[in-house]
């Protein structure tokens, strides 16, 4: 346990130490990138001060525009005072109106009061006559008196109203002459305000033309003025904006990568602490079990005391007997008896008190150790939890980041594009490019190294070829002269004068065919030449050619152009710098481009090569790519260029690594600006015209990320395999891994040897591993990875293997399989033959083959063949041994010589439909048939020295330095491109590759976009949708899966087995009077003597004994027995026993909530080691005890908490005691001897009770 927490905590320093050196990388480039921002600020500052005096001068315009304003305010000013006394004027007209018929009202008024009063007189006259009709009528007593006054009263009502009448009369006539002045002036005055008001409106509308018009001028002038700083303003303003954010983005990365560092660095010290801790709790605990072991120590030399006190006075009660007997009267003997049996009393409860303060003391230590142990475990899932948490928010952000950063980059390359107006011609800027390249030929491959057509025997003299001295010859039996071309291609094959010669040529530099103008690719045989002529071209366009020789000069040169239906020919090259390997800040190296067949094939320049450029393609960038695009470079994306340099970079993006939307970015330097322009609209037309014409996507495979340098033991990563969707097996420098993806588990698989090649086979549920220094093969079971501890299987004689290969041997009547090693020996090699069987090793050796020669590759084939791979050729033996070998590269096929002159290296046969073959070498890969003739002349061509290849799906994969080639084995034709660098397969279907990405270890998988995911790559949401994994942070699994740490105390005291070794308790009859007690061992006989009380006083009439105190008196012997006999059931001397093997999975289920149950095999404790026959299963048993290993799984809670649960030996009041209530109850299981371990809660020690019992009062 130690070693393994120094081993983590140096591990821990180790990762500590790599990240503060990342740390200070990334403190390096945020100072570099504050620098550069430093430098933006200044830039920024600059354009500032000139948007300043842009404001200026619109400060000036504004100032102008506001005097005219202010003179178009006064103007309007008079205005608003005419139409003020306009206002006035009508108002007052109003008044007047309204006066007018006021006084009208009024008039109306009094007329109709006046026609009112001369009504009341007319009724007041009818009454005044009816009154005196009745004074006559009434009688002639009236008297005269009240005649006289009603007729004054009559007179003087009428003189009123006469009165009244006049003074109305003179009123209204009064009245209707002032009224009727007053009209008169009223319509003087308002016939003059309206002319005014006339007079006032036409010089308002005069003056408001004026005013429009001028302001209309005004205004225009001063929009086009502000509108052009305007659109200037706001297109300096995005400008610098963009950068802003850019610089500021930049920023925040750089920030959140030293933060997330930082919290890393806290998070490894926090675990460096952790461990500390854990060591010291771990010295804590070490302690004391020391100190528990010298209490046992102390206890042992008690027990030796007490033995030689039991011998002693033994020997004297046995003198006293023999002496004594005659002459000691019977009551002295009686007393002595009860006296001896009170000393033995008091001797025995003084045992009895030391024991029960040990057992107290040990049930807190471990009460103290469950508690810590409860608090770790907690502690451990809430940092777990964290942990989770912390990773699904960091992936979320990242994710969020990416989509951020992948609109960001279509903006800019969108921007490039939108400025241009696009022509009409989809080919008129590529033929305004080919004029002008035309006059520039010294930067073409083809004017350096002279053309194929002008330079006719100089280029044929002049080649690097292997073959050009034997393919000259036509008497050669290997050269590839016209009389060994195949049929078909007769017609131009005979010795005619004017007919072409072709011969099979290998070019040392890029050239391209003249019939179609590609480039014809390829390490070695790229084309055909004429020796006549000297026109090359492809194997395949050989035939249309034109027959004449030497091609008329019309037909000659072919202008450089893109055929857009097929997708085929040359559009564009020249030479430009891109980035060294270490980033612009290293340099540039310049690199020759070529624009072919809609790819860009980017060719180093070997300055020892009068700066031509090699054949090998370093880098090829697909313009068929979802991703692809190119645009210019701002200054924050080539933060490390010189000011110059970039105007005249631009990048050219495409695709990586889906998840987690990785893509990769080529950085160009050309040499002037209007080269870069030039490159930029080129590309972007070519991809239009890709995009316009709809060419077959050809994507077969998808890198997606599965393992990323956060995983130390991917940098020695050499070989790996897929179990099931969610499990892999990578065999590293280190020893074997088994990855969890699911889970997100590590788990180191057997020893730590070197892996270097690893194979699963399914049907077998077997893994196949090349490991150790000298190279052994060995088969390990699939169970293994659950954390069993499973022997792996050494197959014998596979010492200095060289590889091995597995597959199908027959498949009926029952499908088998086998294993074929390939063994190095002396200047030869051994091939091996194992049958895989279900035997206990796994394997049967059937037969083995001797080659002349090294093996390179194995493959197994269909029908039970085996193709051994070997420099230069190919062999397929019958693996059951009943065909005679075939060689696949027959002595008659033309290629035998190329490969016997060239010794190139054989890689990977593979077989196709219909007995046809892909032989797959080092430099070219070739058709054939079953005999080994030549069955096609199409050759598949590598465009990079490839440095290892893997067949998948019926594609094969071709792993260089820069990428990774997909070629149609069917076809044969190159249908994709993968730009992960310095990648190579760990399995022969290279689903699983290790690359190199930023510069960091990453292990991806290849996936078929066609074909089912064979792992577990992205999760569905809720909703069924597919997201991505978030980034995985694997915990490291050691033993078993559930595995949790053991008891120390259950490795160093072992429980007692039985009690048969209690015979020594002296001579008599005693062992067999006595009726002892047997203690339990295993938790069965625990959970059998609780079931009923019935059946435990069955058992105990069989097994178990009671102490009947009535009846036998003990004797002291038997007291210092049994009492010893409890010391050694609680002090066993220190290991005793073996130490106990791990828990099992299904056993760490059994572990309470207080102690935690170790279980022991028949070889820990047990008696059949030392005995022959175990003792019989006790009926009582402390909760502690482990389970025998035959024993069925059953509830820890039936068997520690039963309603009869055992007492602990401090609820015992004394031995003497038990044995009476043993006596007495018959068989109660309520007073048995129970282990101090005992984790029942319901029975604690009570020593008060101790204290009051009739021991102690005795």
């Amino acid at each position: 346990m130690i070693r393994l927490l120094k081993q983590e905590k140096e591990e821990a320093q180790k990762d500590k130490v790599d990240a503060q050196e990342k740390l200070k990388l990334q403190d390096k480039e945020l100072k570099d990138a504050l620098g550069q921002r430093k430098l933006a600020m200044a830039e920024y500052t600059e354009v500032t001060d000139r948007l300043s005096e842009l404001r200026q001068q619109k400060q000036k315009l504004s100032r102008q525009v506001r005097d005219k304003e202010e003179e178009l305010e006064v103007a309007m000013q008079k205005i608003d005072s005419l139409r003020h006394d306009i206002r006035k004027a009508e108002k007052l007209r109003r008044e007047l109106e309204a006066r007018v018929e006021e006084a009208m009202a009024e008039t109306g008024k009094e007329r109709k009061l006046r026609e009112r009063s001369e009504e009341y007189c007319k009724q007041m006259e009818e009454e005044t006559e009816k009154l005196r009709q009745r004074n006559l009528v009434a009688g002639a007593d009236t008297s005269a008196a009240n005649q006289s006054h009603a007729s004054q009263e009559i007179v003087r009502l009428k003189g009123e109203v006469e009165k009244i009448e006049v003074q109305y009369n003179e009123s209204l006539a009064q009245q209707q002459s002032r009224y009727n002045l007053e009209l008169a002036s009223l319509r003087d005055q308002l016939q003059e305000a309206e002319s005014r008001r006339d007079a006032l409106e036409r010089e308002v509308q005069v003056t408001k033309d004026k005013l429009d018009a001028a302001r209309l001028e005004e205004l225009t002038d001063n929009e086009e003025t502000i509108a052009e700083l305007k659109r200037r303003h706001e297109r300096e303003k995005l400008m610098l904006l963009e950068d802003n954010k850019k610089l500021m983005m930049d920023l925040d990365s750089l920030t959140e990568n030293v933060s997330r560092i930082q919290s890393e660095r806290r998070q490894l010290d926090e675990e460096y602490e952790e461990l500390r801790s854990k060591k010291d709790s771990i010295a804590q605990w070490e302690a004391q079990i020391s100190e528990i072991i010298e209490w046992v120590n102390d206890e042992k030399d008690a027990r030796c005391y007490l033995q030689a006190l039991a011998t002693k006075m033994t020997e004297e009660l046995e003198f006293l007997k023999h002496s004594g007997v005659a002459n000691t009267p019977s009551s002295d003997k009686n007393w002595r008896n009860r006296r001896s049996q009170k000393l033995e009393k008091m001797e025995l409860l003084n045992l009895q008190s030391s024991l029960q303060s040990e057992i107290q003391a040990k049930q807190a230590i471990n009460e103290e150790l469950s508690k810590t142990r409860s608090e770790l475990i907690a502690a451990q899932k809430e940092l777990r939890d964290f942990r989770h948490k912390f990773e699904i928010l960091s992936h979320d952000m990242k994710g969020k980041e990416a989509q951020i950063k992948e609109l960001q980059s279509k903006l800019e390359s969108g921007e490039g594009f939108s400025v241009l107006e696009r022509p009409s011609s989809q080919m008129s800027y590529l033929d305004k490019f080919l004029i002008e390249s035309s006059n520039r030929q010294r930067g073409s491959v083809e004017s350096e190294e002279g053309d194929v057509e002008d330079n006719r025997a100089p280029s044929i003299a002049s080649s690097k070829s292997n073959l050009s001295e034997l393919s000259i010859d036509p008497t050669s039996p290997h050269g590839l002269d016209l009389h060994n071309k195949p049929p078909h291609m007769a017609p131009h094959l005979p010795p005619k004068p004017k007919s072409h010669q072709f011969l099979v040529r290998t070019f040392s530099s890029p050239t391209k065919c003249s019939h179609c103008t590609s480039l014809m690719v390829g390490l070695t045989r790229q084309g055909v030449v004429c020796e006549v002529c000297g026109f090359a071209c492809h194997i395949g366009c050989c035939e249309k050619v034109p027959v004449i020789c030497p091609v008329p000069s019309d037909q000659t040169k072919r202008p450089l152009g893109i055929d857009p239906t097929r997708g085929i020919g040359t559009a564009y090259e020249g030479y430009v710098k891109v980035p060294k390997t270490g980033g612009v800040k290293k340099g540039w190296v310049r690199q020759f481009v070529v624009v072919c067949d809609f790819k860009l094939f980017l060719y180093d320049i070997s300055p020892d090569r009068n700066a031509l450029p090699s054949v090998y393609v370093s880098q090829v960038l697909d313009m068929r790519d979802e991703e692809f695009a190119v645009s210019s470079v701002r200054d924050s994306d080539v933060i490390h260029a010189t000011k110059k340099d970039i105007p005249c970079i631009f990048r050219i993006t495409t695709s990586l690594m889906e998840p987690p939307g990785l893509k990769n970015h080529t950085l160009m330097l050309a040499d002037t600006e209007s080269e870069k322009t030039k490159w930029v609209v080129a590309l972007s037309e070519l991809h239009r015209i890709l995009k316009r014409n709809n060419l077959p996507n050809r994507t077969i495979f998808r890198a997606k990320e599965l393992l990323d340098n956060t995983l130390a033991l991917i940098k020695n990563a050499m070989s790996g395999a897929i179990v099931d969707p969610d499990r892999l097996v990578i065999g590293t420098e280190e020893g074997l891994f088994c990855l969890d993806l699911d889970r997100s588990e590590i788990a180191r698989v057997g020893e730590g040897k070197k892996v270097y090649q690893l194979e699963y086979v399914v049907e077998e549920q077997l893994l196949v591993v090349l490991s150790g220094k000298q190279r052994h093969v060995r088969l390990i079971p699939v169970r293994a990875l659950d954390g069993d501890d499973v022997e792996w299987i050494k197959v014998a004689e596979t010492k200095g293997c060289i590889t091995f290969a597995t597959g199908i041997m027959r498949r009926s009547p029952q499908l088998g399989y086998c294993l074929c090693v390939a063994i190095k020996r002396q200047n030869t090699s051994q091939v091996i033959i194992y049958e895989v069987t279900r035997t206990k090793t796994r394997h049967k050796r059937l037969r083995e083959v001797m080659l002349p020669t090294q093996a390179q590759t194995l493959n197994i084939l269909t029908e039970g063949r085996l193709c051994v791979g070997y420099q230069s050729g190919f062999s397929i033996y019958s693996i059951m041994g009943d065909q005679h070998p075939l060689s696949l590269v027959h002595p008659d096929n033309q290629l035998l010589g190329f490969l016997t002159y060239s010794a190139v290296d054989a890689m990977r046969a593979i077989e196709l439909s219909r007995g046809e073959f892909l032989l797959v070498f080092q430099t070219l890969g070739v058709y054939v048939d079953a005999q080994g003739r030549k069955s096609r002349d199409r050759e598949i061509m590598y465009p990079a020295i490839p440095q290892a290849v893997s067949f998948c799906d019926g594609h094969l994969l071709v792993y260089s330095e820069t990428h990774v080639d997909v070629f149609n084995c069917a076809s044969g034709e190159w249908v994709q491109t993968i730009n992960v660098k310095k990648a190579k397969p760990l399995n022969s279907t290279g689903t699983l590759s290790m690359c190199i990405i930023n510069d960091m270890p990453h292990i991806v998988y290849l996936s078929n976009i066609h074909q089912r995911e064979l792992i577990n790559v992205t999760q569905c949401d809720g909703s069924g949708r597919p997201v991505p994994r978030p980034r995985r942070r694997f915990s490291l699994r050691e033993g078993h899966r559930a595995a949790r740490a053991t008891d120390r105390r259950s490795k160093m005291i072992s429980a007692p087995t039985n009690f048969n070794h209690i015979s020594h308790m002296g001579p008599g009859d005693g062992i067999q009077i006595q009726r002892l007690l047997d203690l339990p061992t295993t938790v069965e006989t625990a959970d059998q003597s609780l079931a009923s009380p019935q059946q435990l006083q069955g058992s105990q009439q069989q097994r178990d004994v009671t102490l009947n105190g009535t009846n036998v008196t003990p004797t002291s012997t038997f007291c210092m027995a049994a009492m010893l006999e409890l010391f050694k059931l609680f002090h066993p001397p220190r290991m005793a026993h073996p130490l106990p093997r791990h828990p099992s999975h299904s056993e760490q289920r059994r572990v309470s909530s207080h102690v935690q149950r170790t279980s022991y095999t028949g070889h820990n404790g047990s008696a059949t080691s030392r005995r022959s026959a175990a003792p019989p299963r006790p009926a009582v048993t402390p909760p502690s005890l482990p389970r025998s290993p035959d024993a069925p799984s059953g509830d820890p809670e039936t068997s520690g908490s039963h309603h009869h649960p055992p007492l602990s030996l401090g609820s015992v009041p004394s031995l003497h005691e038990a044995c009476k209530d043993q006596g007495v109850g018959g068989g109660s299981p309520r007073h048995s001897i129970a282990s101090n371990n005992s984790s029942n809660p319901s029975t604690p020690p009570s020593p008060g009770h101790d204290h009051g019992s009739s021991s102690y009062d005795s």
